[in-house]
């Protein structure tokens, strides 16, 4: 908060991970991995939900939350998009039919991050792991939520 201007504005996206995968094995192994290399790094990859008490405890004022909840397998999960907005302090759900392609997006984006040839090295994955995502990814059904985190901030006057 300290770089901006009185009265100057933050905005910080992070998208946090959920620990609930259920279906094809393959890909169970591979999220659980990820997730077993973030705790052994001391990594928090659901900081997101943790950056209102951050950004106020950082001197931030009018914070602003927005959360959506996005399935990342939305073509077998059936799953449908929850928006979670904070409204006066208070989570308020809506649905929007258009987050079905922005959880396409995320899908693509998971998959393209786990197949690359440099995976095993960054993630700790080992081969069998990389293997089995590559091949239960698209022929298998999976389902699996990440939470999209917008958070915007205003700093006071000095």
């Amino acid at each position: 908060m300290e770089l901006l201007k009185p009265n100057g504005w933050i905005l910080i996206d992070e998208a946090d991970m959920c620990k609930h995968i259920e279906g094809a094995q393959g890909v169970v192994d591979a999220m659980t991995s990820v997730f077993s290399t973030a705790e052994q790094q001391s990594k928090d990859y659901r900081v997101g939900l943790k950056l209102v008490p951050l950004l106020n405890s950082a001197g931030a004022c009018s914070i602003n939350l927005h959360s959506i909840d996005i399935p990342l397998n939305p073509i077998s999960s059936g799953i449908h998009c929850l928006v979670l907005c904070l409204v006066e302090n208070d989570f308020v759900p809506s649905t929007d039919p258009m987050l079905g392609a922005l959880g396409e997006c995320f899908r693509l984006s998971v998959h393209k991050a786990f197949s690359s040839p440099m995976v095993p090295e960054v993630q700790s994955f080992t081969p069998e792991v990389q293997d089995g995502w590559l091949r239960d990814f698209d022929t298998k059904p999976w389902k699996s939520t990440s939470t999209l985190i917008l958070t915007w901030a205003r700093k006071g006057t000095d």
